[in-house]
This record gives structure tokens, C-alpha cells and sequence, in this order.
């Protein structure tokens, strides 16, 4: 059970707990009630008496009712709370998901086609930007911020997103590991990119 889970279900624990008291209250002023009005009184001291029982029946009543507010309005607050709380994480992995688009797209720029643009490519692609982005994306557990449903488009968002880092570093373009025709590391970081684009898009949906 993740963070906000454990929170809900303490809260929702609270709750019950209050509707369990005042449903209880509910029912002894009920109770009171009915009693006061089989018993009607007949002098006139007995109906002072009756009316000052009365009152406080009645003062009863608007705490029952003020306590009944408060409690719907704590409700809201807190559903608004957990709402906004949950759209301020929704908005920051978004932004994130932005930024890998983003570095994604300027890696791949130099290698449109089958022939890679070496001074495209010095021009977009900055490598310890494009590795920070990375780590962010590595950071995130969406399980720990309550998404777990957008876990496995993370997971391969990630995968896809270092492959081009990891196809260029190891190309001719970084320490030339990776014996590959331009052609080749062309299409591989094309396939790469659009695996991004596709779990990014996937993320929003989820996310909205």
C-alpha cells in the first residue's frame, strides 16, 4: 500500500468513526424526542419545564446540524486537497515527459534519413543534458506517487529514451564501440525515438 493509499484509508477510518457518532447522537435525540412527545404536560409549570427540555432539545439539534457541516466541509476540503496534491505530481511528470521529448527529438535530428547530419547533430544534441533528463526519468516511481497504471509505459519510456543515448555514445560519434553503417545507427535511433514519442503520448493519455 503506497503513501496516498495508507492516507485515504486513515482518513476514510476517521470518517466512519464520526458518522458512527453522530448516527448515535441521531438516534438518542431521537429517542428523546419521542419521549418528550407522548408525555405532553398538562399545568402550566409542567409546560415551562417542558419548553426549557424543549429548547435544549433544540439547541441539540444545531450542534448535531453545525457538526454535520463541518464534517462535509472537511470532506471537500480534503477531496480538494488530494486532488490538487495529485495534479501538482500529474503536472511535474508531464513536464518531464516534455523535456524527454524534447532531448529526444534533438538527439535524433542529426540522423534523419539514412546519412547522419554531423553538424545537425553537434548543434541539438547535448549529451550531459540529454544523460540529466535520464537520471530524472529514472528517479520517477510513479508506484510512490499513486500511478501505478502508467508504471509500464514509464518503464519502456525509459528503455527507449537511453537507447539513443546509449546508440550514440557508442557510435563513431562517441567512443566507437559499436561498429555501425550511418544507415543502420540512422534507423535504430529513428525506431528509438518513435518508441518515445509513443509512451510519452500513452502517459498523457493515462495522466491526462
Amino acid at each position: 500500500m503506497n503513501t496516498n493509499e495508507r492516507r485515504t484509508s486513515k482518513q476514510a477510518s476517521v470518517h466512519q468513526r464520526r458518522d458512527a457518532m453522530i448516527a448515535l447522537a441521531g438516534f438518542a435525540l431521537g429517542l428523546v424526542l419521542a419521549a418528550a412527545l407522548t408525555h405532553m404536560p398538562g399545568e402550566s409549570t409542567a409546560w415551562a419545564a417542558w419548553i426549557q427540555a424543549f429548547g435544549s432539545i433544540a439547541a441539540i439539534i444545531g450542534s448535531f446540524a453545525v457538526v454535520r457541516y463541518q464534517l462535509k466541509q472537511e470532506r471537500a476540503r480534503a477531496l480538494e486537497e488530494a486532488a490538487d496534491r495529485d495534479q501538482r505530481k500529474k503536472n511535474g511528470i508531464l513536464e518531464l515527459c516534455d523535456l524527454a521529448q524534447e532531448q529526444a527529438d534533438a538527439a535524433a535530428a542529426g540522423f534523419q534519413g539514412h546519412v547522419v547530419d554531423e553538424l545537425l547533430l553537434l548543434g541539438s544534441y547535448n549529451e550531459r543534458f540529454f544523460n540529466e533528463t535520464l537520471h530524472a526519468l529514472n528517479s520517477l516511481n510513479l508506484y510512490q506517487f499513486g500511478f501505478p497504471e502508467a508504471v509500464s509505459d514509464l518503464i519502456r519510456l525509459k528503455l527507449a529514451y537511453g537507447a539513443i543515448g546509449r546508440a550514440i555514445s557508442a557510435s563513431r560519434f562517441g567512443d566507437g564501440t559499436e561498429q555501425m553503417t550511418d544507415e543502420a545507427l540512422c534507423l535504430d535511433i529513428q525506431a528509438s525515438q518513435r518508441l518515445v514519442t509513443e509512451h510519452i503520448q500513452a502517459l498523457r493519455q493515462i495522466l491526462g
